[in-house]
């Protein structure tokens, strides 16, 4: 069986050669796949030294793109296990083995690290941090219905047909969403609790440097992942409530009207008008949600025909 560690990096010179020997003496049969993400420094030229394969965006694209890529490639290649890993240190390669062993066994078909399920493991981050992890776990478990204690670590390993269940297409990043994207398509997902370092020995973080950005792009990108997985019911609830909204200010006018004989035109011009832009606004809604829903079922069928 073929496994590749494949490290999106952007600008990870100081570490990256260092990374990429720890990987190859956990297993000398690694291969290892660097995506560089248009640095403009030697992380490509470094890591080529070290005998990674190099994929290499001209432009700075996002780490999500750089991990689209890295996927794309390592399905291409026929890779039977695929790891994915930060190549800025904080993460232990001498664990990649931990990651694989469940899916070797046929006991997952991905594996995620969690940095929080036990305390004695638990990194000591910003409390402003740790408290927005902890709420998009909160958030993720709730929506795909699977206790998830861990949604933002990107040290995970899937089997290629895991792989290629993976939606992409978010730049920013691709941590909560593609998690939602598996658990949402019933793909056996396992948690395997393992220390990550808090802090980078070298340079900052790309990500998560400006923690407001990053709770309003991850929200963001979890949002349109809902939309996307259920878009009848991210459509068509605004459009009932609207609906209901409506007919409940028609029939309190009507009811004035029949029984107080109150006339429509001099007491509730305006209630009328606000109830038929909202009677117009859900029928606009329930056609998009029908679009949508039959967009999304094509979807599936193209995803269906990219998984053989």
């Amino acid at each position: 069986m073929k496994a590749v560690v494949m490290l999106p990096a952007y600008n990870e010179v100081r570490t990256i050669g260092e990374i990429i020997d720890r990987i190859k003496a956990t297993n000398k049969n690694l291969f290892v796949v660097v995506v560089d993400d248009g640095s403009t420094d030697d992380t490509a030229i470094v890591a080529q030294q070290h005998g990674a394969h190099i994929l290499r965006h001209p432009l700075r694209r996002g780490v999500g793109s750089a991990f689209r890529t890295g996927i794309l490639y390592c399905i291409n290649q026929g890779f039977d296990f695929i790891v994915n890993m930060d190549a800025d240190g904080q993460m232990f390669p001498e664990d990649i083995p931990y990651l694989l062993r469940p899916l070797i066994d046929g006991k997952a078909d991905v594996t995620i690290v969690t940095r929080f399920k036990f305390k004695h493991i638990a990194p000591k981050l910003p409390e402003a941090k740790r408290w927005g992890n902890k709420k998009f776990a909160k958030m993720v478990s709730r929506l795909t219905g699977f206790k998830v204690s861990d949604s933002a670590c990107g040290f995970r390993a899937y089997t290629s047909a895991a792989a290629r269940k993976l939606g992409l297409h978010d730049k920013f990043t691709y941590t909560q969403a593609s998690l939602m994207e598996l658990l949402n398509k019933n793909v056996r997902v396992l948690e395997v609790p393992r220390y990550v370092q808090a802090k980078r020995e070298k340079g900052t973080s790309k990500i998560s440097s400006n923690l407001f950005s990053y709770g309003t792009n991850a929200s963001m990108i979890m949002l349109r992942t809902v939309r996307d997985h259920n878009p009848f019911l991210f459509f068509g609830l605004p459009s009932f409530i609207t609906g209901i909204l409506s007919l409940g200010i028609i029939l309190f006018v009507l009811v004035r009207k029949v029984f107080y004989e109150v006339s429509i035109l001099e007491n509730y011009p305006w209630f009328m008008v606000g109830a038929f832009s909202l009677l117009t606004i859900s029928v606009v809604l329930f056609v998009v949600a029908l679009l949508a829903d039959m967009v999304k079922r094509q979807n599936e069928k193209v995803e269906r025909l990219w998984e053989k």
